[in-house]
């Protein structure tokens, strides 16, 4: 009996895995397209500052092309720093999220298991009530046989066993 209370656990233990899996899928599908849609416009908004600066330049003199220059290498330091900061953003979000599908499934484990455990105690309380309450009841029946038989044998050998 309490293999089936296992199985059962397990089974509900292996449901919960997979709904937890496929939902941290999902989440992660999410956060990955929103991730990569950050950075796009990340990119374009980078690539328009560029753009405009090397219009700047065009016309400019020397000295304010150097200026422009340097404006463009800050602007590809703070683009690709930017980048890295939404990337980093979202991995953190599919960590975080892991974590937390991780320890809902070692809460729910440890419950399942608990109770399984209180099932599997409960039945042996029962078995063992049941059994005593039988074996209690089989040892009156045969004193009241042993006491029958006590009497019918004062009157002679009227009554026998297969044990005689």
């Amino acid at each position: 009996m309490t293999e089936g209370i296992n199985s059962r656990a397990d089974a509900q233990i292996a449901a919960m895995q997979e709904l937890i899996d496929k939902e941290q899928t999902a989440y992660e599908t999410e956060v990955n397209k929103d991730t990569e849609e950050r950075v796009r416009l990340a990119e374009e908004r980078s690539e328009k500052i560029l753009a405009e600066i090397g219009e700047l330049s065009k016309d400019a003199s020397e000295e304010e092309r150097k200026a422009h220059e340097q404006k463009i290498a800050d602007e590809k330091k703070r683009s690709q720093e930017e980048i890295t900061q939404i990337k980093k953003e979202g991995s953190d979000k599919i960590a975080a999220y892991q974590q937390i599908g991780a320890d809902a499934m070692a809460a729910y484990t440890e419950a399942i298991n608990d109770g399984a455990e209180d099932a599997r105690k409960l039945l042996n309380e029962k078995i063992s009530a049941i059994t005593s309450e039988f074996e209690s009841q089989l040892n009156a029946l045969n004193q009241k046989r042993d006491s029958l038989k006590n009497k019918l044998a004062d009157y002679g050998d009227l009554y026998t066993t297969d044990k005689d």
